[in-house]
C-alpha cells in the first residue's frame, strides 16, 4: 500500500499538479456511479469504492499509513489492488500512462 500511495502522490499530486480533495472527490465520485450503473451485479458491492478510498485517504499523511485503523492487508489480494490502482487512473483519464507503465498494450 505504501508504493501504491507514493506513486500516487508523486503521479498526480506533484506531475499532474491536481489538489488531494479534487483528486479523491473525482474518483469517489466516478467509482460510486460506476458502482450504481452496474444492475447486472444485483448486490452493490462497494469493496472497490472502499478500497479506493483507502489508497486515497493515505495521499500526503505518510505518518498515518501502518495505524491499521483503516485496512487490513492481508484481506485483499493483490489483483484487487491492481484493479482499483487502474480504476484511479481511468477515472483521471491517465489509464494510458497506467497501460505504459505497466508495460500493457492496448
Amino acid at each position: 500500500m505504501n508504493v501504491i500511495r507514493r506513486i500516487l502522490e508523486y503521479y498526480f499530486l506533484q506531475l499532474c499538479d491536481f489538489e488531494s480533495t479534487v483528486l479523491s472527490t473525482t474518483v469517489l465520485d466516478m467509482i460510486k456511479k460506476q458502482i450504481m450503473d452496474d444492475p447486472a451485479r444485483g448486490v452493490l458491492d462497494y469493496m472497490k469504492y472502499h478500497l479506493a478510498q483507502v489508497m486515497l485517504s493515505y495521499i500526503n499523511r505518510s505518518d498515518a499509513f501502518n495505524d491499521g485503523l483503516h485496512f487490513v492487508d492481508e484481506s485483499i489480494d493483490r489483483e484487487q489492488y491492481r484493479d482499483v490502482f487502474y480504476s484511479i487512473f481511468e477515472v483521471m483519464n491517465q489509464g494510458q500512462h497506467f497501460r505504459h507503465m505497466m508495460e500493457e498494450t492496448e
